[in-house]
Formats: C-alpha cells, structure tokens, sequence
C-alpha cells in the first residue's frame, strides 16, 4: 500500500496489513474499541455495547486489575441479559449470548493484535461501504500516516494543550480538537499534519487519537 492509498483507502483489511506488526498492544485494542464504539456491531444494546468498549479500553490503558475485569465481564452479561425484551427467539438469544462471551474471553484471553483481527473479520462480515469507511477513519484517527512519522516537540506539550488532550480522552468528546490545534500553535508546532488533523471536520476522532496521544506521551 502507498501513502496516497492508505490517506483514501476504503479497505480495512489492507490498512490492517500495514499496521499490524508495527503497533503497539494497546492501539491494537483501542482500535478494536473504535470500530465498537461507532456502532459497527449491528447490535440494538447500546449499553451493554458501551460497557464492552469501555472494558476493552480499560484493559488497553492497563487501568484494570484481573479481579476488576473479571467484574467488569459479568456486569456485561448481567446488563446483555437485562436488555433482552420479553419474547425473543431463545435461538437469536444463544447466538448474541455466544457472540457477547467470545468477545469478553477475548479482551484478555488473547494477543491484542488477534483481537483486532478477529474484530476485523467480525465487523467486516457483510459489512456495507459505508461501515467500511468509518473503520477506515478509525485507522487514520489512530494511526494517523505511517508513512510520514511526526517528530512532536516536548516544548509543544503545554500545560493547555495536556488538559485539553486529556480532558477528550477521559470523555471520548472529541469536539475541542480545533482548539488544541490552536493550543499547539501558540506553542510552537507548524506540523501540518498535525494541525490539519485537528481542524479536519470531516475526521472523527476517538479514544487512541495519534494526536492526543503524541500531547499525553502515549504510545
């Protein structure tokens, strides 16, 4: 894959391919939040599909002991079977009940990268074009352009521009990136790169932004 494919590719098995071996654990599975997060499960069970996400998150960032994950499992299965409405097909139940357990043996039980592969592979199963976009912008949010590294200054990591990185991190509210993109200018960055990918509106952004992640000194 070249550069200008990878800017306009709609293939998120190819985008995966270049990745792959060359990211770390955790954007392995903040990915994988990503694509859940946009809604890409197909599944009518906001909430339990927020707790998933959140859980995989959790474990990303290394923020949960083994205790506390195995918690958080069964919160999920309690709040998956508390949204099943009165009379649906115990066949159907089984299937998103299996569906649901293979998901949360796997946020622990395996590799990051074989977790985002099977996600890939789940999420892409009849997937339309439009529900392959929005995982193609999640590799671009979190990736951002391998084929162009950034080298971010420490002088551009303000006092400013780490609050307001963390502050969308912590909410997933991603909607003051054009102020950090002023924050960072004010500090000195003129990294077109980084500047346009604050200020692009057609780019949504997500927990694992390469941008808030380079002002938080995440890897």
């Amino acid at each position: 894959m070249t550069e200008a494919e990878w800017l306009a590719s709609g293939d998120p098995d190819a985008m995966f391919a270049v990745v792959r071996d060359r990211a770390t654990d955790r954007r392995h599975m903040l990915l994988t939040a990503a694509w859940y997060s946009r809604g890409i499960t197909g599944a009518n069970r906001d909430t339990v599909d927020c707790s998933v996400r959140e859980l995989i998150e959790a474990v990303a960032d290394n923020a949960l002991t083994l205790p506390e994950i195995d918690a958080a499992k069964e919160r999920c299965r309690a709040l998956f079977e508390g949204a099943i409405p009165p009379g649906t097909d115990p066949f159907v139940v089984g299937l998103h009940s299996n569906h649901l357990s293979a998901w949360l043996e796997l946020v622990d039980g395996a590799s990051a990268d074989s977790l985002a592969r099977w996600a890939l592979l789940q999420f892409t199963n009849e997937a339309d074009d439009g529900t392959l976009v929005q995982m193609c912008s999640g590799f671009r949010d979190i990736f951002g352009n391998p084929f162009r590294p950034v080298s971010f200054l420490s002088a551009w990591r303000t006092d400013t521009a780490v609050s307001l990185a963390r502050g969308m991190y912590e909410s997933r509210e991603f909607g003051a990136m054009p102020i950090l993109a002023d924050a960072l200018q004010d500090a000195g960055c003129e990294d077109e790169q980084i500047l346009n990918h604050c200020r692009d509106a057609s780019q949504v952004h997500v927990r694992g932004c390469w941008v808030c992640d380079l002002v938080l000194g995440k890897d």
